[in-house]
């Protein structure tokens, strides 16, 4: 008997149809999960490739600005014409203000409240200095100006000008 029942369960099994095995996962379509990963990374890379731009924009704007005045600077040197230095520099910051930060109310301010303006952008009392403060000799004959040491302060302004203008508390 023995015999008998280990030829049964083996004669049984040969009687069962073969394995079929499912088909193997295929590579395409990928599932909904990498649908969405690739779309947050096209969605990441075009923000990125945005950003980059517009930092590469306002790079442009503070170097066209520091060469404007690398170029004012070298006029002076060649006429020593202060005034003409003055009024060069002052022009170029406001249009630098303008271009920047889009705000044409910088512009229309003078004097020591436009020193105190353009301060009050880098957080930091730079123009509203003796040295600063030369810029506004700019429509005084004969105006004794230390034009070197104006320069410098000027490149530091721009400098450390910000991307944006400091948010105002109302």
């Amino acid at each position: 008997m023995t015999i008998a029942n280990e030829q049964k369960p083996a004669a049984t099994l040969e009687q069962l149809p073969p394995l079929v095995l499912p088909e193997p996962i295929s590579f395409w379509p990928p599932a909904i999960g990498w649908w969405l990963i690739g779309l947050l990374l096209i969605l990441a890379i075009a923000g990125l490739v945005r950003a980059l731009r517009k930092r590469k924009k306002s790079r442009a704007v503070l170097r066209a600005a520091s060469i404007g005045l690398q170029k004012i600077y070298a006029v002076y040197i060649d006429d020593n014409n202060a005034q003409q230095y003055l009024y060069n520099s002052s022009q170029l910051l406001r249009r630098f203000c303008l271009s920047r930060y889009n705000n044409a109310s910088l512009n229309t301010l003078s004097g020591e409240i436009w020193l105190a303006a353009m301060d009050d952008i880098v957080g930091q009392r730079l123009l509203n200095t003796e040295t600063g403060k030369q810029l506004l000799t700019i429509y005084q004959p004969e105006a004794a100006a230390d034009i070197h040491s104006l320069h410098t302060l000027l490149l530091r302004w721009l400098a450390k000008a910000p991307n944006q203008l400091p948010k105002q508390d109302n």
